[in-house]
């Protein structure tokens, strides 16, 4: 038996492994291909001595076959053995990416989000928890948005969060009453200082981290205190 045929089993075993995954193999199987590799070690051993009697130009031959038995039994072994654990594990890492975001880890975000911004030492950490494709949608860059939010004397919630449409595993957009108290002094003079709005935030999970893609003003929600 040469390489190209141990090769060979080895590509079974790989296929095996793929089965595994759709769970048409399962552990229990397990013992049965290891009694079928015992009983396939035996009947090569068997031939073996059979043909080292009849011929004893043969045994290399033989030897290179049971090699190559032994050789495929000890990758389908290697396989079923780790595997069926490793497919429960991705198939709990893959469930739990089709739970939907929760309203509480929006919460959390939302939160977060506002805490950092509200104080001039957390401005720059705000800004890491936006999406790329969001940071490059500020025209100002990260530079004005640290502007603006320096400008902010405080910022905080007045109500509750709500969602709006349907969240999904991997996107969910909600609504968050808000009250800005700017610093008199770094706005116009024609401005209020205090102003009410209801702000949409749009937060998705990449990777498995939760990161905020869109924060905008809900429409005809705008006021002052």
């Amino acid at each position: 038996m040469g390489a190209s045929a141990v090769m060979g089993y080895a590509t079974v075993a790989l296929d095996f492994d793929r089965l595994t995954q759709l769970g048409v193999i399962g552990p229990t199987i397990l013992g049965f291909f290891a009694l079928i590799g015992k009983i396939i070690e035996v009947a090569a051993t068997t031939r073996q001595q059979k043909l080292a009697r009849q011929n004893r130009s043969g045994p290399s031959a033989v030897n290179a076959f049971v090699l190559g038995i032994v050789f495929a039994a000890a990758i389908v072994a290697f396989y079923f053995y780790n595997r069926p654990r490793n497919a429960v594990a991705g198939a709990s890492a893959s469930a739990s990416t089709t739970v939907p975001i929760t309203v509480d880890e929006a919460s959390t975000v939302v939160s977060t989000y506002l805490e950092r911004v509200d104080a001039d030492e957390t401005i720059d950490q705000a800004w890491d928890m936006f999406t790329d494709a969001f940071r490059s949608e500020q025209k100002s860059g990260r530079d004005g948005f640290e502007k603006f939010w320096r400008s902010v004397d405080t910022v905080r919630a007045t109500g509750e969060l709500s969602v709006i449409g349907e969240p999904t595993a991997t996107r969910i957009v909600v609504e968050l009453p808000v009250q800005f108290n700017m610093i008199p002094e770094l706005i116009a003079a024609d401005k209020s200082p205090c102003s009410t709005e209801k702000d949409d935030f749009t937060i998705v999970r990449t990777n498995g981290v939760l990161q905020i893609d869109s924060a905008k003003i809900s429409p005809k929600t705008f006021g002052v205190c």
